[in-house]
């Protein structure tokens, strides 16, 4: 679906476009993700067929209705709008120790994650970035701080628990802060 509505983006309509003279060369365009031709077992050249049959369909949709019906499938994706960073986990001494329960502060660094941030709150992330280890709504985040690279994140509830990680670079500390609060004030204020 995304290909045939970027194709009538870039493009416009089919029929008026090969009845002009400039010449349409699909396979330069990054249509499908490659995992699309390793899982399915269709040629390229028969993936290429299939979307054109289909963008040939939409003979009615205009660049702008394409535009939109584009953003309306890509807002329905669960990735839509987040932003990641990559961070480090602390752990204490103690092995039992998980990105879910509070941290000491005297700990240290261990594994690789990713922060995502998004409008609905954040989520931590390990190898695979599409299924979050921990998610928090903005509205459970009560404070956050960032001094140099790391940042503390300062809970709501009955435990006021404390979540402390660091990120790869101080600019990138400052960056998730500053997403933070906008996005915090933005969800959770107004």
């Amino acid at each position: 679906m995304f290909s045939l509505l970027f194709l009538s983006i870039k493009f416009g309509d089919y029929d008026q476009l090969i009845s002009s003279s400039d010449s349409l060369n699909l396979e330069s365009e990054a249509l499908l993700p490659l995992s699309c031709f390793q899982k399915i077992e269709l040629s390229r050249s028969d993936w290429f067929d299939r979307i054109v049959s289909l963008w040939r369909t939409q003979a009615s949709l205009t660049r702008e209705e394409a535009e939109l019906a584009y953003l309306k499938h890509a807002q329905d994706l669960d990735m839509f709008g987040l932003s990641f960073f990559e961070i480090s986990k602390m752990q204490g001494a103690n092995k039992s120790t998980t990105l879910c329960q509070p941290i000491d502060m005297t700990t240290s660094i261990t594994a690789d994650l990713w922060l995502g941030i998004d409008s609905l709150g954040i989520r931590f992330y390990k190898k695979n970035k599409l299924r979050p280890e921990v998610f928090f709504s903005w509205c459970d985040i009560k404070s956050v701080t960032a001094h140099d690279k790391k940042v503390i994140l300062n809970m709501t509830g009955e435990k006021n628990a404390t979540f402390a990680f660091y990120a790869a670079k101080s600019s990138v500390s400052k960056e998730v802060r500053s997403s933070f609060f906008c996005l915090l004030i933005f969800f959770c204020i107004i």
